[in-house]
């Protein structure tokens, strides 16, 4: 008897423990002493997918988890670094950085063997940004009334670059196309990086891209942004009107970064990574770097992100199957 009352007690400690660990996020053992966390970006080095990354990295070295680090694996629309973080060892030391094409990409490749809401879990909402449309510093056009214009003229003549088919930067040009009513060529490039490369060279005449991408560019004199997918213009770029005082009433729409870690991860990891990565984005260093290049820094629950990635499968789903987006 005194017995089955010692395990008794033993069990209840054990269950008032854990769900202590589950609230205030406290893992035993986690993260491992000496084993970074691999963050996978599903996109090459170089574009704003990236630079968002590796400031989270940076944090996760600092303090929680020396040893961590940036994964660039693109390739497939993003469905290459997808499946390899899937496929991770759901403990919390592997985690992917999601965006736009992560809400498209079971719409886009209905035959892949993920479910992105299935196989991951929610970590955190990091920041949310506008695009901005933006041509060659030689290119002839001063306005976006000016390229309207033009590809009204010379209709499926004119292209332009994106990351890839499904990314924010497709889904918010196959939108101006619609408001504006033109009929532009895609020119899909393995990334932001490559196809702001190829903006700068004047091998397409315009893109869409997020000012983290596009501010070194626009101050350096290489491109010029005529318009911003926002309601308001930005701070950064006051000079810049948005799409709607140009003329494109309707054509707003941002893109996101976040944090997602395989199904199965444990709650009280999914916690305390959550914990970290609101510490991280409530520092100085990453609020005035974000604020320079208007950012808005977001944060807030795993439960709050699940619940705006759901609302985003079902948004651009949508947009992705009305335009009939393709896969390459």
């Amino acid at each position: 008897m005194i017995l089955l009352l010692r395990i008794a007690s033993v069990t209840a400690l054990f269950c008032t423990m854990s769900g202590t660990w589950a609230q205030s996020g406290t893992v035993p053992d986690f993260p491992v002493k000496g084993k970074g966390i691999r963050v996978v970006i599903p996109f090459p080095p170089g574009g704003g997918n990236d630079v968002f990354a590796r400031f989270l990295v940076h944090g996760l070295n600092e303090k929680f988890a020396p040893g961590s680090v940036a994964d660039n694996r693109g390739g497939a629309g993003t469905v290459i670094g997808t499946e390899i973080a899937a496929k991770g060892n759901p403990d919390g030391h592997t985690l992917l950085i999601v965006s736009v094409p992560f809400v498209v990409m079971n719409a886009l490749y209905p035959d892949i063997k993920i479910d992105t809401l299935r196989d991951f879990a929610p970590v955190i909402n990091a920041g949310t940004s506008p695009s901005m449309l933006l041509v060659p510093a030689a290119a002839p056009y001063k306005t976006a009334r000016d390229l309207v214009e033009a590809a009204r003229a010379k209709p499926g003549e004119l292209t332009y670059a994106t990351s890839g088919n499904g990314s924010s930067t497709h889904l918010i040009m196959e939108l101006f196309k619609m408001v504006s009513k033109t009929n532009l060529v895609h020119v899909p490039y393995k990334g932001s990086g490559p196809a702001m490369t190829a903006l700068v060279a004047g091998q397409v005449p315009v893109m869409f891209n997020n000012p983290t991408a596009a501010a070194a560019f626009i101050k350096a004199g290489r491109v010029r942004a005529l318009g911003v997918s926002a309601a308001t213009r930005l701070k950064a770029f006051p000079e810049v009107p948005t799409l709607a005082e140009a003329g494109l009433p309707g054509c707003e729409g941002s893109v996101f970064w976040g944090v997602a870690a395989p199904a199965g991860t444990p709650k009280a990891v999914v916690a305390k990574l959550n914990h970290e990565f609101n510490r991280i984005l409530n520092s100085s260093e990453i609020r005035k770097h974000f604020s320079s290049q208007d950012v808005d820094v977001v944060g807030g629950t795993p439960e709050a992100f699940g619940e705006f990635l759901r609302r985003e499968v079902a948004l651009w789903g949508k947009v992705v199957r009305e335009a009939k987006i393709k896969a390459d």
